[in-house]
């Protein structure tokens, strides 16, 4: 069956992607063109921000947070100047290193003063 031939150029890619999923009576419907259009426009804004979102998780991909993760290796918080990329490369580089200190040096002495003695954990891999 060849693929429906959208009457209306206003569909995105994902529009007719939502429209490929309609019983093929309703796939050249201009009523449904006009639900799906601006359903689509959403869902595709939808999903840019889930992206951004998942972006900062990763210091490497991260642009809006990339502040916290500069705050988490101690360095510099968005020095004037030096561009996400090189941000990016400098977080990654002391994430990479495992320096002490980021890390938070000192750690398990913390715990036990909130726990007390007799704790313990294993490390893993």
């Amino acid at each position: 069956m060849p693929a429906p031939v959208y009457r209306s150029a206003i569909l995105t890619a994902y529009g007719r992607v939502l429209m490929s999923w309609l019983p093929p009576v309703l796939q050249e419907s201009e009523d449904y063109m006009a639900i799906v259009h601006p359903l689509s426009k959403e869902l595709e804004r939808l999903e840019d921000r889930i992206e951004l979102v998942r972006a900062q998780f990763f210091p490497q991909t991260a642009t809006v947070l990339l502040w916290a993760w500069e705050r988490l290796v101690r360095t510099a918080e968005a020095p004037v100047g030096v561009s996400v990329g090189d941000r990016q490369d400098v977080v990654m580089s002391l994430l990479r290193r495992g320096r002490a200190d980021m890390l938070g040096a000192g750690w398990e002495s913390r715990i036990e003063r909130i726990v007390g003695a007799g704790w313990s954990y294993e490390e893993h891999d």
